[in-house]
């Protein structure tokens, strides 16, 4: 038996006593630990980091308090002991710009108090469909909203957001079923995913002028879907979306448009009288058409580039 260990019946490994104390329930963890000296009481917290829990809503009560406008709270965990945000964060009137990675937003029952906010960026964070909702809806001066790797929802729906002008999601690498955006506001959106397996509803976006589509398993179909039904639109970038074959882009208002890493793309028309730079990279060279008259910059990449396709576009 190794000093400091027990030896567990049956198996080599040797259970440490900082082990056997995370175990424990962490009413009992707490009341221990201040008997502990500090060496002992890190040891531990590495292993039951649940145990800082309760600092963590302390710091956050404290941060609202003083009525700070700009929060970046980043907190990794395990799956199994994922943080809680505390209900006292959303009454933080004052914040402006909110960022959370790594934790767990649960939905309270009484109206949010962010009466401030204007930025929110999620990153890993579980929360679910209603809670995104109640941001978004309650949160009457919120303007930009980032959504990256979260989970806990099959579905994304946001509404009601009356002053939103920037989103930013990407679901990956979590499965989804639909994303459905109706914010007539809204001026940039881009949406990344490539696992998203259902459709994309934007036809409430109507005031939309930047679109970025990235790694989506858009068919030609559903691309022109998507597209025609954005008439102020003016800056579109597709990339990474594999399923896209053959694309026909039809617009008076666009002025830039990049298409990038495409690679099953074997036709593209076109059709931009307005269209004033234009970036084709990394995508294999298909059949193609443009009438750009107005056309000021290009950009032109491939890797093994075929310059016969050059010199007929």
């Amino acid at each position: 038996m190794q000093a400091g260990g027990v030896k567990n019946m049956g198996d080599n490994d040797t259970i440490h006593p900082r082990d056997r104390i995370s175990k424990l329930p962490d009413f009992i963890v707490h009341h221990i630990m201040p008997f502990l000296s500090a060496k002992e009481g890190l040891l531990i917290g590495l292993v039951n980091v649940g145990y800082y829990f309760p600092f963590l809503d302390e710091w956050i009560e404290f941060v609202v308090g003083n009525e700070v406008k700009e929060l970046d709270f980043d907190v990794q965990t395990d799956i199994e002991t994922i943080y809680t945000l505390p209900r006292v964060l959303f009454s933080a009137k004052w914040v402006t710009t909110l960022k959370l990675s790594g934790c767990k937003l649960k939905l309270p029952s009484d109206t949010l108090k962010l009466h401030s906010l204007r930025s929110l960026a999620l990153v890993e964070v579980r929360v679910n469909r209603e809670m995104i909702q109640k941001l978004v809806s309650e949160c009457l001066l919120l303007e930009e909203l980032s959504m990256v790797r979260c989970h806990d929802m099959k579905c994304i729906y946001i509404s009601k957001a009356f002053k939103l002008k920037i989103i930013n999601i990407n679901v990956s690498p979590y499965i989804f079923e639909s994303i459905e955006i109706d914010v007539p506001s809204l001026q940039q959106l881009k949406l990344g995913s490539t696992t998203l397996r259902g459709p994309i509803v934007i036809d409430g976006c109507l005031n939309l002028s930047m679109l970025q589509l990235s790694g989506l398993t858009l068919n030609d179909q559903e691309f022109h879907r998507i597209f025609s039904k954005l008439p102020l639109l003016e800056n579109l970038n597709v990339l990474c979306c594999p399923c896209l074959e053959s694309v026909t882009i039809s617009s008076d208002r666009l002025e830039k448009l990049s298409i990038e890493k495409c690679f099953n793309l074997k036709a593209i028309d076109v059709h931009t009288p307005n269209l004033l730079y234009f970036s084709f990279v990394n995508n294999p060279i298909p059949v193609s058409s443009m009438n750009a008259p107005r056309l000021r910059k290009v950009e032109l990449g491939k890797i093994d580039p075929d310059t016969r396709w050059y010199l007929e576009t």
